[in-house]
């Protein structure tokens, strides 16, 4: 119940710019929030819909890695 709680709390407290960890292990940056979903930028102008109650972690600024993504595609080696 205290668990229900706290989590019930922390997605009551997000707001946009907001850099989460969802159930799924998808991270990104909140955009938009809407009653039961919220919008999450996982990649450059790439946002996905995700529920609320996925979210398990709110990561804090200073735990957040940059990543940078090549900008040539990888091709895949068929043998």
């Amino acid at each position: 119940r205290r668990r229900q709680r706290a989590h019930e709390e922390l997605v009551g407290n997000l707001k946009p710019g907001d850099y989460v960890l969802t159930v799924g292990g998808v991270y990104g940056t909140v955009n938009e929030i809407g009653e039961d979903d919220l919008g999450l930028e996982v990649s450059p102008d790439v946002e996905v819909r995700v529920a609320k109650r996925s979210v398990t972690s709110i990561v804090p600024p200073d735990q957040i890695e940059e990543i940078e993504v090549g900008e040539e595609p990888v091709e895949e080696q068929r043998g």
